[in-house]
């Protein structure tokens, strides 16, 4: 039990904390889930270590899985130099992922190898179905599965956090919905490539698209029929609006729609199209 009573200048020793020295290379173990060792990271540190070894120690736990120090045990290891390293019993993979997360942020794709490599099902058909699928970042995708609105914010960042502590669930319908709007957005933001849209623009493209896909009156076919032979109007149809929300994208791809094609109009957006956009020839 910790002395309350020590000064905190004194030096004691961390409930039984040792050090050890071995070059025995092949004891120690990787933990299944930690990021992939990078080539760069151990050529850096081997530069460092023929200045002159520091030793700081590996932490393992009692079955010599590496908690922290995959990077240095590889550099060292092709130095030939010693290796310190101290045991800490019961560590695991959250271990892992806080330690990396204090000396270098795991960002959302570190987290999905992790629980891949892992052997969890919904992250391994994350993986395969949507994420390998599309370029969207994982914020769109993850919101694409949960079908919530493409914006960065509570909602979405609420999924994101289960998803990085390993808790993120999804059904067969939710990827087969997901696969089949990503597709459409796809398919429909060729025809606004070249025009320079910023970040929150372009959310707002695939948040109408996403829209359109559970309308329904909406037939996709007609849409990229319509796109093809009107697509040459966008520029100027964007041209009309400063913002470009979500909003003003479906009043656009309304008019590209409804556009000299027979049969009734579709009016996706009605009201808002007739309080801001005004019909002419464009």
């Amino acid at each position: 039990m910790t002395n309350t009573n020590l000064k905190m200048s004194e030096d004691v020793e961390w409930e039984g904390l040792k050090i050890y020295k071995t070059f025995d290379y092949d004891k120690f173990k990787l933990m299944k889930g930690n990021r992939t060792v990078k080539n760069f990271q151990v050529n850096k540190l081997k530069a460092s270590y023929k200045k002159g070894q520091i030793p700081v120690p590996l932490i393992v736990n009692q079955l010599y899985e590496i908690i922290d120090g995959q990077h240095r045990l590889e550099a060292i290891r092709q130095l030939k130099l010693p290796v310190p390293y101290t045991i800490i019993e019961r560590l695991g993979i959250k271990e892992v992922q806080r330690l990396n997360t204090q000396h270098k942020n795991w960002v959302t794709n570190d987290y999905l190898e992790c629980y891949v490599e892992r052997g969890l099902q919904v992250y391994i058909k994350y993986n395969a179905q949507i994420h390998e699928k599309f370029n969207f970042d994982h914020v769109t995708k993850i919101a694409l599965v949960k079908n919530r609105a493409i914006l960065r914010g509570q909602g979405v960042q609420e999924q994101i956090n289960i998803f990085k502590d390993g808790k993120f669930e999804a059904t067969n319908k939710e990827f087969d919905h997901a696969i089949d709007v990503g597709i459409k957005i796809e398919a429909v933001e060729r025809y606004f490539t070249g025009l320079e849209l910023t970040r929150k623009q372009r959310e707002g493209l695939w948040n109408a698209v996403r829209k359109l896909a559970d309308y329904p009156s909406y037939n996709h076919s007609v849409m990229m029929d319509q796109l093809e032979k009107e697509g040459i109007r966008i520029p100027r149809l964007i041209s009309r609006f400063k913002k470009l929300t979500t909003n003003e994208f479906l009043i656009i791809l309304e008019d590209v729609y409804n556009n000299n094609r027979k049969g009734k109009p579709a009016t996706f957006y009605h009201q808002l199209k007739q309080r801001l956009f005004k019909r002419d020839s464009i």
